[in-house]
């Protein structure tokens, strides 16, 4: 816990992770708090599966925003950035969307981290940009 500043309601911050198995509702769960908070006072991004048009075979994941920019996470493709598992990390694509989203800013008072996984860590910069949010007064949602 990271008592060195207010969260939304003034009380000291509270990072707060959500874990469990894949399919469990993570993401809805933290998707259905963040719509219930006024839009300029949070901040972050969550994963979707990318999928082909027309046969629905899974291509990678995406990341989108909560201000709804979408980019790839990763995809099966080579040449794509470092290799996890059978996926391609789209590093550029990946830091250009989320890194702002993890930038504690004064108005933002939660910022939403859907997952830190392998692939994120891939980029020394998502590492220090969370590292940096955690140390800050923003409360934060894994």
């Amino acid at each position: 816990m990271n008592n060195s500043g207010s969260g939304l309601t003034g009380a000291p911050t509270v990072n707060v992770f959500v874990t469990g198995q894949p399919g469990v509702g993570k993401t809805s769960l933290v998707l259905n708090v963040a719509k219930k908070l006024p839009q300029h006072a949070i901040a972050g991004f969550y994963t979707v599966e990318a999928k082909a048009e027309g046969t629905g075979e899974r291509l990678g994941l995406d990341v989108v925003t909560l201000n709804g920019e979408t980019a790839p996470l990763c995809r099966l493709r080579r040449g794509c950035g470092p290799k996890v598992g059978k996926y391609y990390v789209a590093l550029d694509d990946f830091e250009r969307v989320v890194l702002p989203t993890l930038t504690p800013r004064e108005n933002v008072k939660l910022h939403v981290i859907d997952e830190v996984g392998r692939m994120g860590l891939c980029s020394q910069k998502f590492t220090e940009a969370v590292l940096n949010l955690l140390s800050s007064p923003s409360a934060v949602r894994f």
